[in-house]
């Protein structure tokens, strides 16, 4: 490896410093998949803890998450396989969540108000303190924390907006799906039209993209009408499938992008 004394008397041009480097995978379609996988993986996950008690699922749901999370800050570069662990653990914990608050008696519109309201607070302060929430400023620890309270608590809103429109709206599974993809292609237009910001669409993709997840999740491995009822094994095992192919795809372009990057710095110039 040449130094940067080496480099200087080639005459090599060093690339300048970056104000850093992400943390978090940029929101490519790429990224919306994984992120899908993880939500049908996770809600998939936290009904099969939930079968064993609300106490043992929050309790193994929380630990994951701690762990996983833990993971992805001690990282110190974006490492695409920890970001897919974090987003599946956290993913659980927002199910495990939702459905102990309404087993505790909260109907889905309360949480889903009351998920929504915090969201928007946790959002406003991290505006307030870092000037953004956009996933791509994502360049440090402080701001990825706030990154990954927001990620659950959208979460735990798209459990709830997806569990409100099923049961509370009574438009059943297939019913919810279609409001959702509707939903997502109103988003996607406000997008084209400038009427919305790139954080918040971001931010609201990722609720309705979770609310998706969950509702098919429920359609894969519910015994109800209209429901497939594959059994959680296969959708967990097919879920696990795609988000890992997705991840390791995402991982080796993140790699290739690196060394090349790595590769132009090192190149002297003419």
């Amino acid at each position: 490896m040449r130094t940067a004394d080496s480099i200087a008397r080639h005459g090599a041009t060093p690339a300048a410093p970056a104000a850093g480097d992400p943390r978090i995978s940029a929101p490519t379609p790429g990224f919306w998949a994984a992120a899908f996988a993880a939500s049908v993986f996770g809600a998939t996950t936290a009904h099969v803890l939930l079968q064993r008690g609300d106490g043992f699922a929050f309790a193994i749901g929380a630990g994951a998450t701690l762990v996983a999370l833990a993971l992805q800050l001690w990282s110190r570069r974006l490492v695409v396989p920890l970001n897919w662990l974090a987003l599946s653990a956290v993913s659980v914990i927002a199910t495990v969540a939702a459905s102990v608050a309404n087993d505790l008696g909260l109907p889905m519109t309360v949480l889903t108000i009351g998920y929504g309201s915090a969201l928007a607070v946790w959002l406003a302060i991290w505006s307030v303190t870092h000037h953004s929430t956009d996933p791509r400023s994502v360049t440090n620890r402080a701001h990825e924390v706030f990154y990954w309270g927001a990620t659950g608590l959208a979460f735990a809103m798209g459990t709830a907006v997806a569990h409100w429109l099923i049961f509370e709206a009574r438009l059943g599974m297939l019913g919810a799906a279609a409001v959702l993809l509707g939903s997502g292609g109103f988003v996607a237009v406000l997008r084209s039209t400038h009427l919305l910001r790139p954080a918040t669409t971001f931010w609201v993709r990722f609720v309705v993209v979770r609310a998706l997840g969950m509702v098919v999740a429920d359609w894969l491995t519910a015994q109800a009408p209209h429901a497939v009822a594959l059994g959680f094994v296969p959708v967990l095992l097919a879920s696990a499938a795609v988000g890992v192919t997705i991840m390791l795809v995402m991982w080796r372009r993140a790699v290739v992008t690196r060394t090349t990057g790595i590769g132009r710095m090192m190149t002297p110039a003419h």
